[in-house]
């Protein structure tokens, strides 16, 4: 829309200062049906277009016409009653043309249907190429054309952060389910169709039919140069020139649209550096044009590329506050757009000032934009409410996070009234961030009351569409597991994680790149709650489950501190139920775990570390294996030596294998300290029979010792 009429500015003979009059009309967006054709949008009828200075409503056949003076107008507003504007860049300002202006409404319900389409065709696409890419680096390394560390870093940079692949899936659904197709041309008709349709190979060949890139773009920066010298020629020479700028626009656009849809190619092939490129690219094609410069920071700050998001957002910013110093009224939704995404931008830089002050100027503008069209506003105001309320929450100024929540529950509830399926999604997230809240400020009532409130939502949610809401689900059920928990109440935060549990797993079984690790972790939670309740026995099974998971997760180069954990419990459960063989195994796996974080800070854990030396050296001993019993005693006392309990494993494991005078000065000089633990110790070796038949006198005369 947006460059289209651009172009007919340009293509306007001369600017006129008499009235002319404006035709148009009003239709729903043109769709891509089953076989590929076209599917024409519908005119609507009833349509009340806002202009500055004037209304008009679209007659039969979606037309309107209205007077144009000074060659100039302003667009404020589309409305109609189940309708919703989608397309917000129709609402700017236009010169008169002899075409007519196409303006496009469409239905909530039939958006979301083309956006639900659109996210199942592309998230097919995107694990299609994700496995191909796979099966890619898979026969490099066969062919011995990368390393396993070239290897590796690539696979992992493939999984890397499923959050921002399922971000990239929402936004181009966003995009395709907006688009009119009615008013593109054959070719990116066919690219976004081919695109859609994941078939990426044949959206390439159209790009590339028309030549490659770089030649296009040197083509239109020689075109460009040519247009500088021919302005500098006779004023005779100015409708041609007129024409060939005309030209120009064209060329740069459809460039800048391929290379988007270049962009978005690499995306969907997880090759972010040659997506880098391409959306770099076309903001360096027009460095006037702030959306190309907002989207390039959008993409960098998905990559977390922070320094040159932050580069892209402010030339954005820069460009739309210059915009708002001539049309107010168009610009000012966009500036506060740039200002909030600059915010997060500085919040996930820990500029945490600087956050504060772009989203409060993000706020000042959405308040105010609000106020004269809450319906097309209210919903940014909400989220700049919760960004807010989240930067709040992390610098500890709890009362006023607690406000800023409030203030977009309360618009998100008059938005979810009505619109449930749009806004619901948005009122639970608003609902669980005050339970956090409330948790955090040992509010636990109110906190539970929040829980449940989100909890109600994404059942019925999940009811309707499973595939995109049963995640969410899955982690209400997660976060009032964790109050229950927290509030002593086992029982509730077991029947929670079971139900959160059974979600994961079927979520697993589709998609385990994306679930496996949040399964792991409702294992692991379900097996530590089971602890509290002093359910041992049943812990066991979950700690086993989560440390499988875990295992694969390391294996596959990733790094989790459930690893460590799970053989932890699973150590401790295994020595309470006398498995000693099994606590055994499991200490020596996670020895070399606990060593490796010791050693980076000795202080933060050494009581760890030495604890679990001090139980490996007994599980020695009772499973005969004295040698180790003392090499993992001497170990702890090099790790501590204050703490005397690493001397009584020592000394049986001396005394066990003959070393009888240095075990039975040992049990002399910790006799005081330790008689009790000593005669335990013995009793738990008798019963295991493990005391080697030639030091079973001596064992009994040290029990003596010890009983005098």
């Amino acid at each position: 829309m947006k460059r289209f009429f651009l172009i007919v500015c340009l293509l306007a003979s001369v600017s006129a200062v008499f009235a002319q009059t404006q035709q148009g009309y009003v239709k729903t967006k043109g769709r891509l049906g089953s076989n590929g054709q076209v599917i024409a949008g519908d005119r609507l009828t009833g349509v009340t277009v806002k202009l500055k200075g004037n209304n008009v409503v679209s007659q039969a056949s979606g037309t309107f016409s209205f007077v144009v003076t000074n060659n100039k107008f302003t667009v404020l507003d589309i409305q109609k009653k189940d309708y919703r504007l989608y397309d917000r860049d129709q609402l700017r300002e236009y010169y008169y043309s002899s075409n007519p202006l196409i303006l496009v409404l469409e239905k909530p319900d039939d958006h979301e249907s083309d956006k639900l389409m659109a996210q199942q065709k592309i998230n097919r696409t995107l694990r299609r190429q994700l496995q191909q890419r796979e099966d890619e680096l898979e026969q490099l390394k066969e062919e011995n054309k990368i390393n396993q560390q070239e290897y590796q870093r690539l696979y992992n940079e493939l999984y890397s952060d499923e959050k921002k692949k399922q971000e990239l899936i929402e936004s181009m659904a966003e995009r395709y389910a907006s688009m009119d197709f009615d008013q593109m041309d054959d070719d990116n008709r066919k690219i976004k169709a081919y695109i859609l349709n994941g078939e990426l190979q044949k959206a390439d060949s159209v790009i590339n039919s028309k030549g490659n890139i770089e030649d296009r773009i040197a083509s239109y920066k020689a075109h460009k140069e040519a247009n500088k010298q021919e302005e500098q020629e006779l004023a005779e020479r100015k409708e041609r020139l007129q024409k060939s700028k005309a030209v120009e626009i064209i060329t740069l656009n459809e460039i800048a649209e391929d290379c988007m849809n270049k962009h978005e190619m690499y995306k969907l092939r997880c090759m972010f550096d040659s997506a880098a490129y391409y959306i770099q690219t076309r903001a360096k094609l027009d460095t006037m044009n702030w959306e190309w410069q907002y989207k390039a920071a959008e993409f960098y700050k998905n990559q977390n590329s922070f320094a040159l998001s932050e580069k892209f957002y402010i030339r954005s910013l820069r460009i739309v506050k210059e915009l708002v110093k001539v049309n107010p009224q168009t610009y000012e939704p966009n500036l506060a757009n740039v200002y909030n995404n600059l915010a997060n931008v500085y919040y996930d830089t820990q500029r945490l000032a600087e956050s504060e002050a772009m989203h409060q100027q993000a706020l000042a503008i959405r308040k105010r934009l609000a106020q004269s069209n809450p319906q097309a506003y209210e919903p940014d105001l909400a989220i700049s409410y919760n960004d807010l309320a989240n930067l709040y929450y992390k610098i500890q100024r709890l009362a006023e996070s607690e406000t800023m929540h409030k203030q977009a529950l309360a618009i998100r509830k008059r938005l979810a009234q009505s619109n449930p399926q749009s806004y619901e999604p948005y009122l639970a997230q608003s609902y669980n961030n005050l339970a956090y809240l409330y948790q955090l400020t040992q509010r636990f009532a109110e906190s539970e009351a929040m829980h449940q409130q989100a909890l109600a939502i994404r059942k019925r949610l999940a009811q309707s569409n499973p595939q995109a809401y049963e995640p969410y689900l899955a982690l209400s059920y997660n976060n009032l597991a964790e109050l229950y928990r927290y509030t002593q109440r086992f029982a509730e935060s077991e029947a929670m994680l079971k139900q959160a549990l059974a979600i994961r797993k079927r979520l697993a079984q589709s998609n385990p790149q994306v679930y496996e690790t949040q399964l792991m972790e409702s294992y692991y939670w379900l097996g530590r709650t089971l602890l509290l309740e002093e359910k041992i026995h049943e812990a066991q099974e979950p700690f086993q489950k989560s440390l499988h998971l875990a295992r694969k997760l390391v294996k596959a180069g990733r790094e989790t501190s459930l690893y460590w954990e799970n053989l932890y419990y699973l150590s401790l459960i295994s020595a309470n139920e006398k498995d000693y063989a099994s606590a055994y195994t499991y200490n020596e796996e996670l020895l070399p775990l606990m060593n490796a974080m010791y050693q980076k800070d000795k202080e933060g854990w050494k009581a760890v570390y030495l604890g679990q030396l001090v139980s490996q050296s007994f599980y020695a001993n009772l499973l005969g294996k004295f040698k180790e019993g003392e090499q993992y005693s001497l170990e702890a006392i090099k790790v501590d030596s204050t703490k005397h309990i690493a001397y009584t494993n020592l000394a049986a494991a001396l005394l066990f294998q003959g070393k009888v005078e240095e075990a039975e000065n040992l049990y002399r000089q910790y006799k005081a300290e330790f008689k009790d633990g000593f005669l335990d110790d013995f009793a738990e070796f008798e019963r295991l029979n493990v005391i080697p038949e030639e030091r079973k006198k001596d064992v009994e005369r040290i029990k003596a010792m010890l009983k005098e």
